[in-house]
């Protein structure tokens, strides 16, 4: 189906949008996801085949350790189908092929301040600004 809700990690340039995602932050995001979904990239959900989404986890029951073991294996092409992930301009060119597709209201979130780096997040930062203003023009 058409997503109705996505967070977007965004950057100058595909490697450091690379970087951000493997990051333990960006990678602990994918515990949200179903296990069908994990299934889809060849992986298993370390917390379960029944696992349905983010309203399974039992948030007190995992401490920093226990996600950064869970999460040591993330695919890439998971996080990268789970977010919106690019340049400016992938983040646009995506969003308008889902608006194709029937989207009529996008919830977006920025994840990008969620690396180590703050120069790299700040950017990102202005640069989700830019794109929430030509998404109005969409």
């Amino acid at each position: 189906g058409v997503p109705g809700a996505r967070h977007a990690v965004l950057n100058g340039d595909r490697t450091e949008v690379d970087d951000a995602l493997s990051m333990p932050a960006m990678k602990s995001f994918a515990l949200n996801a179903p296990a069908q979904l994990w299934w889809r990239h060849g992986a298993t959900h370390p917390l379960g085949d029944e696992f349905t989404g983010a309203q399974d986890i039992l948030t007190h029951t995992l401490d920093e350790q226990t996600v950064l073991s869970l999460t040591a294996d993330v695919p890439p092409s998971l996080l990268k189908q789970m977010l919106l992930t690019g340049t400016h301009n992938e983040v646009i060119e995506q969003v308008a092929e889902w608006r194709n597709q029937g989207l009529r209201y996008a919830v977006l979130g920025n994840l990008s301040t969620l690396q180590p780096s703050l120069c790299r997040g700040v950017a990102a930062s202005l640069s989700f600004t830019r794109i929430l203003r030509q998404l109005r023009k969409l």
